[in-house]
């Protein structure tokens, strides 16, 4: 290995403690930024932004006095069920301080007998996901006392991004409520109706008797016979036309002989009848 070499690991291994170091304490200037903030917003009564400043700055680095500020602020939103639960814990974390566990647990047994318990019971689950005032409900809490505020909530099953059932209740303080949810079956995908097809008709074959000859084909068509027949118009005309004329002749002859003087018997002349 060259000197250079030996020279760039050793600075890249000088460079990795530096780093992390770096990274460590701009998150602990952020952590604490975030908790000054908190206390400003607790201050000025602002529990929900005292709540996110402290949940924020515990996330960066961990702290039983941030956490001890961050169950009073959900204490003033009216969270008594989550207020409890942190102080609790408080109470049992041994890197605690003894004021604040001490403080810890008498805010726990102020805060218990405010909070309600729910008992979800569900028949089966049946692909759905259960959602509790819109936030995940573990499978493993169902049929279990879940601590939650006294007021109304909402438990929804969730599948395929629907909801297929909902129930909502009132909890009471120091009460456990018991609530049963029905999840229906997924419905089945009905079927394709088959398409519509014409009645199939069975015509009966033609049976030929023995030793008969077979059916005449019709003979084929001539150009001619499609033709119209003109010829045969003129001659029916001229036909009409020649016994329209020998009709009107022979009615001439018949009238020329009624108006023709005759002779009368028994004399030597002649008049004309009709006159």
């Amino acid at each position: 290995m060259s000197f250079l070499t030996r020279w760039a690991w050793l600075a890249l291994l000088v460079s990795v403690p530096s780093l992390a170091t770096a990274q460590d304490t701009s998150g602990r200037s952020v952590a604490r930024s975030l908790f000054h903030e908190g206390v400003a917003c607790l201050d000025a009564s602002d529990f929900a932004c005292a709540a996110d400043r402290f949940r924020r700055s515990n996330q960066l680095r961990p702290s039983p006095v941030v956490v001890y500020n961050l169950a009073a602020a959900e204490e003033a939103l009216g969270h008594v069920a989550i207020a409890s639960e942190l102080f609790l814990g408080l109470s049992r974390d041994a890197q605690a301080s003894d004021e604040v566990r001490e403080a810890a647990e008498a805010k726990h047994r102020q805060l218990q007998p405010r909070v309600a318990f729910a008992v979800i019971r569900v028949d089966a689950l049946r692909d759905a996901e259960l959602r509790l005032d819109e936030q995940p409900f573990p499978a493993q809490a169902i049929g279990v006392r879940t601590p939650v505020d006294p007021g109304s909530h909402t438990v929804r099953a969730v599948r395929d991004g629907g909801v297929v059932a909902e129930v909502t209740f009132e909890a009471a303080s120091g009460e456990a409520t018991e609530i049963s949810l029905e999840i229906p079956t997924e419905r089945a995908t009905p079927a394709e109706a088959p398409a519509a097809t014409a009645p199939t008709v069975l015509v009966p074959p033609v049976i030929a008797p023995p030793d008969s000859p077979p059916p005449a084909s019709p003979p084929p068509l001539d150009e001619t016979s499609t033709r119209p027949n003109h010829r045969g118009r003129r001659v029916a005309l001229v036909l009409t036309a020649l016994a329209v004329v020998g009709g009107g002749i022979a009615l001439g002859i018949v009238l020329s002989r009624d108006d023709a003087p005759q002779a009368i018997p028994g004399t030597a002349g002649t008049r004309e009848i009709g006159r």
